[in-house]
């Protein structure tokens, strides 16, 4: 059974606490089967209005697409070389963000569960990161055209609360949601 993800973004959120947080502290806070959600918070941040900071939306990319490769190649363990690690931020800012995704995961911890599990391993599993890698890389080579950064990692939202909830169900949502956002793309690119 997976944790709630209001609890563990709570658990997040603690470990930030502070005005000097670094972010092995944090990646340490974070379970090794829940890589899904270090999908799922960049995401996030991409679609609320912070995204407009010239640069978040590169950053979360590549964090994506860093966790992306860790599921899609099996690790167990999150690896982080030292110097990211020794990366130090604004803890508190970084809890108040965190702090606002609470009504947005109350809501998904009502609709997600365990179901369809097919859809969230093996093969499926791996194809889905092998997506998220892609639409990560987009993001930070097009996320410079408005609008098109949220389109790329709105379907990764789903990857990742499917993965870390192991909801197969939420899972083929993202794959809708990656058609009409191609589709999107396609219109404005």
């Amino acid at each position: 059974m997976t944790t709630a993800l209001k609890e563990t973004l709570s658990n997040i959120s603690h470990s930030c606490e502070g005005n000097h947080v670094n972010i092995g502290e944090v990646a340490d806070s974070i379970e090794a089967p829940a890589f899904g959600i270090l999908l799922l918070l960049p995401a996030l941040i991409v679609i609320l209005p912070i995204s407009i900071i010239p640069g978040v939306s590169s950053l979360c990319a590549a964090v994506a697409v860093f966790t992306g490769c860790h599921i899609l190649f099996g690790r167990e363990a999150l690896w982080l070389p030292e110097r990211i690690r020794n990366i130090y931020f604004n803890g508190d800012r970084m809890a108040l963000v965190l702090g606002k995704m609470n009504t947005v995961a109350k809501k998904m911890d009502r609709f997600s569960k365990p179901r369809f599990t097919f859809m969230t391993n093996g093969f499926a599993g791996k194809l889905a990161s092998a997506t998220v890698i892609i639409l990560a890389s987009a993001t930070i080579i097009l996320g410079f055209i408005p609008l098109v950064d949220i389109a790329l990692m709105l379907p990764i939202v789903f990857f990742g609360l499917g993965s870390y909830t192991r909801d197969g169900l939420i899972t083929g949502i993202g794959w809708l949601v990656l058609a009409m956002s191609a589709g999107g793309v396609g219109f404005f690119i």
